[in-house]
């Protein structure tokens, strides 16, 4: 997935192993922690619920299905309950993963990040699902779905007890608006790691955090192209 260069330069080592589930990364990253020094620092990047939802899942795992979808918008076929089901499959077999990486630090001098790189639409609100263009009038439902996405801290009771600041510090901050693009602050905090680069007011966990609003891009049709970038949302 990565360029030669970029992975010499950013990555001690990489997984030689391509996963068609996710839940096929955690034997090898279980033996990866093994014989692992104390201080790592691991990235895995998992399918999650990136569409199409129903390959995200083992078909033994599978224990959604339309007639467990009770909603009843005129506009929501037995077809179209039958994808949301898909992408519930698809999330629950993404807690299992979450769980089993758990598992597998509990014992551990350990944090754990779990954040999404974007949302998506899934007939939430309207007849529309995966990425769809904007509707001028659901400004609000668009950037809800495609924008607002999870960021989890989890730490094990060793880490929570020898670093009982910030466990304190994740609870009271955990309901304030943060950005993907400076989470990298927020992890040097959480490791502990003295860095240069490092802006406390840029790291949600520090007094010194300060908010900034959200831009967000907004896709129309373009006679030329699939999509086209010409307005931005400017969230207050």
């Amino acid at each position: 997935m990565y360029m030669p260069r970029v992975v010499s330069k950013c990555y001690d080592r990489v997984f030689d192993c391509q996963c068609k589930y996710d839940y096929e990364v955690i034997e090898p990253f279980a033996k990866d922690m093994q014989q692992s020094p104390r201080l790592t620092f691991a990235l895995l990047h998992l399918h999650g619920q990136h569409f199409p939802y129903d390959d995200k899942c083992p078909p033994e795992e599978k224990v959604f299905d339309a007639a467990d979808i009770k909603r009843y918008d005129s506009w929501l076929t037995t077809e179209k309950k039958q994808y949301i089901a898909a992408y519930d499959n698809a999330l629950r077999h993404t807690d299992k993963v979450l769980g089993a990486i758990y598992d597998i630090l509990r014992s551990r001098n350990a944090v754990v990040v779990f954040v999404s790189d974007h949302g998506e639409e899934v007939y939430d609100y309207r007849d529309r699902a995966n990425r769809p263009p904007i509707d001028e009038s659901m400004k609000a439902g668009y950037a809800h779905c495609l924008h607002d996405v999870p960021c989890l801290v989890w730490m094990s009771d060793t880490y929570k007890s020898n670093h009982p600041d910030v466990v304190e510090a994740v609870l009271e901050n955990s309901n304030k608006p943060y950005s993907n693009d400076r989470i990298g602050h927020m992890v040097l905090h959480l490791a502990g790691i003295k860095a240069q680069y490092y802006r406390p007011d840029d790291d949600v966990l520090c007094p010194e955090y300060v908010p900034v609003n959200r831009y967000i891009a907004i896709k129309y049709p373009d006679e030329n192209f699939d999509y086209a970038y010409d307005e931005m949302i400017n969230e207050e």
